[in-house]
């Protein structure tokens, strides 16, 4: 996604493979178009910056090196699979939540790597548990509307 008058349109991501080679440098600047960095406001770039560099640090890992997420331990590949779907809305939640806490993250890099990992995963279920939880009736009346 480009910026436009506040307005990201979307552009595509990279690539796994376009992703994990070269330096971190490289690396880096591919994670930040992947996750659309310029489309973050000012109070959110620079979480959003070290969100990507700790994504980018997963990228130059040795792909069978292991790594704690969850409390379980994964191979580095997978991790990377599961990181290269991450978009703008999974990282930006991912900033929401931990804007969100009362309590103080001690390993804050470990529990990041958690967060974007099991953001992919939880994202859609998200908004519906949401839509449900604020609108509890609302298939029900739909359904009686119909009948």
């Amino acid at each position: 996604m480009k910026e436009n008058n506040n307005v990201c349109s979307f552009v595509g991501t990279q690539s796994n493979s376009q992703v994990s080679s070269g330096t971190f440098f490289d690396i880096l600047q591919g994670i930040r178009e992947q996750i659309e960095i310029e489309c973050f406001n000012a109070d959110d770039r620079r979480q959003a910056e070290e969100i990507a560099m700790i994504i980018a640090e997963i990228f130059k890992l040795p792909s069978n090196a292991e790594i704690q997420i969850s409390g379980n331990k994964l191979s580095v590949a997978m991790v990377r699979e599961i990181y290269s779907l991450l978009q703008n809305e999974h990282v930006a939640q991912v900033i929401d939540n931990y804007k969100k806490l009362d309590y103080i993250v001690n390993y804050k890099k470990t529990y990041i790597r958690t967060a974007l990992y099991n953001e992919v995963f939880e994202h859609e279920s998200r908004f519906i548990n949401c839509f449900n939880t604020n609108f509890p009736n609302f298939f029900q009346e739909k359904r009686r509307a119909l009948s």
